[in-house]
């Protein structure tokens, strides 16, 4: 049962693109180049930089999209980019907080004389893993939606959410 009606076939396209947006960011930006960066070895460490960045441009880009998108979409494309900047919004949260921790384990490290071992630790495992952890779960949330967004549907919880 739809509290919509059903979407035609640009509706779903124009409804899928923002969670295919997302998702190359999530696999191509965080999965990929923090692969090839981190396999090339410490002197490209300094480029780890870049993969935050290329993620707030993306994000941003997605929030301008949907601010246009909820002007002028019908409901199921509009609920469809809500769906996406939910998933931005919690990337947005674990790349403030991870990075707080990483510039904290470098600020121990150079400044506080805090051990290598200790400020790597609190890097990695408090500052990477959950970014890691969590863009796995997002890639997994993505293509389900961007696998109902093509078929037409809606979850309960959205249509519930963006709907009413």
């Amino acid at each position: 049962m739809t509290d919509y009606p059903t979407p035609t076939l640009n509706e779903r396209k124009l409804a899928k693109s923002a969670h295919d947006i997302l998702l190359i960011n999530l696999i191509v930006n965080h999965v990929l180049l923090f692969s090839g960066l981190a396999a090339l070895g410490p002197n490209y460490l300094p480029f780890m930089v870049l993969i935050p960045v290329f993620s707030v441009i993306t994000i941003a880009y997605l929030y301008q999209r949907s601010q246009q998108n909820a002007i002028q979409s019908q409901p199921f494309i509009k609920a469809h980019w809500r769906i996406t900047l939910r998933s931005c919004k919690l990337l947005a949260t674990v790349l403030l907080l991870g990075g707080a921790v990483i510039v904290y384990a470098w600020y121990s490290y150079s400044y506080l004389e805090a051990s290598r071992g200790i400020s790597y630790t609190l890097a990695g495992g408090l500052g990477v893993l959950p970014i890691m952890i969590i863009v796995i779960v997002l890639i997994v949330l993505e293509a389900s939606a961007m696998h109902r967004a093509d078929d037409g549907l809606l979850p309960d919880w959205a249509r519930q959410r963006f709907l009413n």
